[in-house]
């Protein structure tokens, strides 16, 4: 399942006059654009926004969980410009969120998207382009 990049807050307010706090994503988030506001957390391939990237996270794992799983693993792709410390950050958020019986992360994969391309075409080494 790929996600968008994408989140939305709303920026009307509710009938007691606070946000209302309904966060749609990808597409979706597309076609209501003009009545939320758009967050961006990837810039560039890295992420920026940890919280809002959360939000993204949770989304997926819980509410789009593919057969309610309640325990996955997650095959993470990542830009070959991230930074170690960024890739801890991934790591501790994902192992933080999804510890609890509902929905539990027993591993995390990192890599990189040139190496899972080599891999998919049955080589371990060439030359990628994207």
């Amino acid at each position: 399942m790929g996600v968008k990049e994408i989140m939305q807050e709303p920026t009307q307010a509710n009938d007691q006059g606070g946000k209302k706090y309904s966060r749609i994503f990808g597409k979706e988030a597309l076609l209501h654009r003009q009545d939320h506001e758009i967050h961006f957390p990837i810039r560039r391939g890295i992420i920026e926004d940890f919280d809002t990237m959360n939000y993204v996270w949770e989304d997926v794992l819980r509410n789009k969980n593919m057969g309610q799983q309640t325990r996955c693993d997650v095959l993470m792709t990542d830009s070959p410009l991230n930074h170690k410390d960024n890739k801890v950050e991934i790591a501790k958020n994902i192992f933080d969120l999804f510890k609890e019986p509902r929905v539990k992360v027993e591993s995390l994969t990192i890599m990189n998207s040139a190496v899972l391309s080599l891999f998919a075409s049955g080589r371990t080494s060439g030359v990628v382009i994207e």
